[in-house]
């Protein structure tokens, strides 16, 4: 909703930014912001720098006590309500475990949101990535959050897994 957009801001990027950011900035600075933008869906998930959340941690006006985490982009089911693939494209890209970790490492808050929608699908391929990432965060004694859909990985195994103590994943109904 493009033009929706644009009633309410000067210049507006479609599908993920990461690709075109440093021109949005570019032109911004030379006053030669373009209306529109096309992100894409390709941006290397290993090279996405930790956000700096400081800025957030020293300000006064942000009081939520969670930290939000990305683990993947993309989805690979064309769900109509959905806007996943049609903005971030219709394979599923994982960020590596060992960055997930580190910045888990940096975060200042005990409960983190783990912003992925599907972790839980029942792909192998995502199935081998989630327990990897179970196994590697349990050790950071923090409490962590997902979202699911009704495509939900059930079985017994990965959900133990999932829900152990040491991993502290907790899913809402």
């Amino acid at each position: 909703m493009v033009e929706e957009c644009l009633k309410h801001a000067d210049s507006v990027n479609v599908a993920e930014g990461e690709t075109t950011w440093r021109q949005i900035l570019a032109d911004a600075r030379a006053g030669t912001l373009k209306p529109v933008y096309q992100g894409g869906s390709s941006a290397d998930l290993a090279a996405q720098p930790i956000p700096k959340r400081e800025i957030f941690y020293q300000n006064d006006f942000y009081d939520w006590d969670e930290d939000l985490v990305q683990l993947t982009r993309g989805c690979s089911y064309t769900c109509g309500m959905c806007s996943l693939p049609a903005q971030m494209g219709g394979r599923i890209r994982f960020r590596p475990i060992e960055r997930v970790v580190e910045e888990l490492r940096s975060l200042k808050h005990e409960n983190v949101y783990l912003a992925d929608d599907t972790l839980f699908f029942p792909h192998r391929k995502i199935n081998d990535y989630a327990r990897a990432l179970f196994q590697a965060v349990e050790p950071l004694g923090k409490k962590y959050f997902v979202s699911s859909t009704m495509a939900l990985n059930t079985e017994p195994g990965f959900l133990d897994l999932a829900t152990a103590p040491a991993c502290g994943i907790f899913t809402a109904p």
